[in-house]
């Protein structure tokens, strides 16, 4: 009898450790699905990926999901608060403080912009940089760290 009342202490106890680990598990991560191909080849569309809700800590080269207009988007940062981007779209260059970040479609007419990432703004382009709606697009802009809803977990 004694035995049957510690089998069913345990499975209680056991099951309980489960839910507070689950519970813990959905506040602190997320599963998304990724939508379209700006991030390809490192993301395909309809991957799943597990990312961990808000975070403070983010960084250059860190896959991150924000939300602009109640759209989410996936893009990775390449440049952070202090850093100067030069997009120069007649060449199809995107420079972050004078080194060469990515190269894609030249666009003839186009302009060469340049900014100094201000405080807790950060500089994002999706990986498959000629069909990307990104950092280098006014729709986009900066991200605020505050738009930031999860990075990606590697």
């Amino acid at each position: 009898m004694m035995i049957r009342k510690h089998k069913k202490i345990l499975i209680i106890f056991s099951v309980l450790l489960i839910c507070i680990a689950l519970l813990w598990f959905f506040q602190n991560f997320r599963f998304i699905i990724v939508n379209g191909n700006s991030m390809s080849p490192s993301l395909n569309d309809g991957e799943i990926i597990l990312t961990k809700k808000k975070t403070n800590t983010v960084n250059i080269d860190n896959i991150i999901i924000f939300k602009i207009n109640n759209e989410l988007f996936i893009k990775r940062i390449i440049a952070v608060s202090g850093d100067r981007v030069v997009v120069d779209e007649s060449l199809g260059i995107v420079y972050v403080n004078g080194i060469e970040k990515i190269h894609y479609s030249a666009i003839p007419a186009g302009e060469k912009k340049e900014i100094i990432i201000p405080n807790n703004k950060f500089f994002v382009v999706g990986d498959n940089y000629n069909d990307s709606i990104d950092s280098r697009n006014n729709s986009i802009g900066l991200v605020d760290i505050n738009t930031i809803e999860a990075v990606l977990v590697k």
